[in-house]
């Protein structure tokens, strides 16, 4: 299921040159604050860089309460 989420601070990336298009800046640093919570919760996390940005994927449905 697709989230979508504003921030209220701005994302501040250190190096814009690994990424593969502006609209990926700063995806890296959104997806390390984000992937602790969501492993807390779900199997198999992953975040991934794609040219129109960034995604966190899990598989394996929620862990138990």
């Amino acid at each position: 299921m697709p989230y979508e989420i504003s921030f209220l601070k701005k994302v501040e990336p250190t190096d814009p040159d690994p990424y593969i298009n502006d609209c990926c800046i700063g995806g890296d640093v959104v997806s390390a604050r984000l992937l602790p919570l969501v492993r807390e919760q779900y199997e198999a996390v992953q975040a991934e860089q794609e040219d129109w940005g960034w995604f966190i994927s899990a598989h394996g449905g929620a862990r138990p309460g």
